[in-house]
């Protein structure tokens, strides 16, 4: 509560949508302090997170991705006839998937809100890994999801700062506590070579999280080096 009045005092948040959080966070910690039907719980969470996902559609910075993408749509190579600020795969990955709709910015904002849906649930499966605690798990991600959008007062969702740019890294933690020995390394290593072509700037911070996932295993480094 301290913090939802902080915010309104301090942020560009309007009032509707400080009490729509302060409700949300409010029936959260009740849910936590009483018995709930874990099937109620997951519902709820996402709810949250659909709720999280609504978004008006952002021309500008969609156009980063969707302008490229169009571009390879009508044969053009990506960097050798069309300029990309966020990357080379990332591009492409896009163009693959709105293809067959056409690549638009309503089709690109519908990719954009699933791969942020998705980009949650990930982390509510990292969160129940980790504590075993499904109320736990919820509130971490009500935490997670509305701090990205809601609690930063911005109406759209952008996707220079959600999945499409770093969601390669969420899959270092997930890889590594759902698998092990080996096929770990691979999967891991796999991950950290995409990031490198996926873009840039994501391997600035997916390679060292590969990294220090090995070191903290201490599994061989010599399959990647080879």
């Amino acid at each position: 509560l301290l913090l939802s009045i902080y915010l309104y005092l301090f942020s560009y948040i309007d009032v509707i949508r400080w009490m729509n959080l302060v409700a949300v966070l409010g029936i959260t910690v009740i849910l936590f302090l009483v018995k709930v039907n874990r099937w109620l719980l997951c519902g709820l969470t996402f709810l949250i997170i659909a709720m999280a996902c609504r978004a008006k559609i952002e021309p500008h910075h969609y156009s980063f991705y969707i302008g490229p993408a169009y571009e390879i749509s009508l044969g053009k190579s990506l960097l050798a006839d069309v300029p990309s600020q966020y990357g080379y795969l990332s591009v492409h990955f896009v163009e693959f998937f709105l293809a067959p709709f056409g690549v638009n910015l309503r089709s690109f904002h519908l990719l954009n809100r699933v791969l942020f849906g998705l980009y949650f649930i990930l982390f509510g499966v990292i969160y129940y890994k980790v504590t075993n605690n499904l109320k736990l798990s919820s509130i971490f991600v009500t935490i997670t999801a509305l701090f990205q959008t809601w609690f930063s007062g911005a109406e759209y969702l952008y996707p220079s700062t959600g999945p499409l740019r770093f969601g390669l890294g969420l899959l270092i933690p997930l890889l590594t506590l759902f698998t092990s020995g080996r096929l770990r390394l691979w999967l891991v290593s796999l991950v950290a070579s995409i990031s490198i072509y996926w873009s840039p700037e994501t391997a600035i911070y997916v390679v060292p999280a590969f990294i220090f996932t090995q070191l903290r295993f201490k599994e061989s480094l010599v399959p990647l080096v080879a």
